[in-house]
């Protein structure tokens, strides 16, 4: 029989990152966190198995709160995954604020971490963390870790290599109890080998509902793109457009599902069903459009947490 691993889960999203543990099928998730109502109605809409505390996270909330809302005693947790807001850290809006108060969240991260004990834990967040002037906070916040119980690497991974139609490029901070890794453990044998995926099979006229010619990312990136290319990084803004013969569209919601890995049934609240005659889109679009762009693409968690699962033998021996 197969052991299910235990998992609590910060800043959840719509359930991006958990669908991906889940999809391992060898995941018992604990907990989910995250402060947004209608991110909470997407998540128990998929999971309504799974507890879900619509908190904040940070400094008032004790990493003895959270043990007590998951039920766990110090150590015990297996895996403790977290996707901190990005928004100051990302290369995406040109200018990174590293004062940005939401940039303290990812300490506060670390902080659960080493109250908590979990024996593996995986924090995401873009690559803009480390270029730049933001080095300088990824190393402050690296020492506390380097300097603890932990065996720690980070790598930055592009959501397309793991089968996502979506060159969307991610940090991965990974780690493991010392007590756990035992001796010689390689902290590079929990990152997950790229897929033989041939381009042809990820671009994104694969993936549209309705042919299109050309297509733009919007927002950041105005580069137009032919349908045989891969879909860029999905912002949590609804600016990417469409063409066909010269009309422009937006993409629909199962399209954008697509093109982030997740499932055409994957459950987004709703209002209403249908469309809305106002703006001509399906109800809660831009709320969708947000969850959606804000996640870590289920694939690509899925293939880390296969690794992982592989990799590590949580009772305190390393699979070889």
């Amino acid at each position: 029989m197969q052991h299910n691993y235990s998992l609590v889960s910060f800043f959840s999203g719509v359930s991006g990152s958990s669908l991906g543990w889940h999809n391992t099928g060898r995941i018992n998730e604990l907990l989910a966190i995250d402060c947004n109502d209608y991110v909470e109605k997407c998540f128990t809409l998929n999971f309504p198995g799974v507890p879900f505390w619509n908190t904040s996270l940070g400094k008032e909330l004790s990493a003895q709160d959270i043990m007590n809302k998951a039920n766990i005693k110090e150590g015990e947790l297996d895996i403790l995954a977290a996707s901190p807001p990005c928004q100051g850290f990302s290369k995406a809006k040109g200018k990174r604020d590293i004062g940005d108060n939401r940039n303290d969240l990812y300490m506060d991260t670390i902080n659960y971490i080493l109250s908590i004990r979990p024996k593996c834990f995986v924090i995401e967040n873009v690559e803009g963390l480390v270029t730049g002037n933001m080095k300088l906070r990824f190393n402050q916040l690296s020492r506390k870790i380097f300097n603890s119980e932990y065996l720690a690497g980070w790598i930055v991974l592009t959501a397309s290599d793991y089968g996502v139609p979506q060159l969307r490029k991610r940090l991965f901070y990974l780690g493991i109890r010392k007590d756990i890794a035992g001796n010689d453990f390689d902290i590079n044998s929990l990152i997950p080998k790229a897929l033989s995926i041939s381009k042809s099979s990820l671009s994104i006229k694969n993936y549209v509902e309705k042919d299109i010619d050309f297509f733009t990312m919007g927002q950041f990136d105005k580069t137009m793109l032919t349908k045989n290319d891969i879909c860029r990084t999905i912002t949590a803004t609804p600016s990417m457009k469409f063409y066909k013969n010269g009309v422009e569209r937006m993409p629909t919601i199962t399209e954008i599902k697509r093109l982030c890995s997740f499932p055409d049934d994957f459950k987004l609240y709703s209002e209403k069903d249908g469309i809305d005659s106002k703006t001509g889109k399906e109800y809660n679009y831009i709320q969708k459009y947000h969850g959606l762009g804000n996640s870590v693409p289920p694939k690509l968690m899925e293939a880390i947490g296969n690794k992982i699962i592989q990799t590590i033998n949580f009772n305190n021996n390393v699979n070889n």
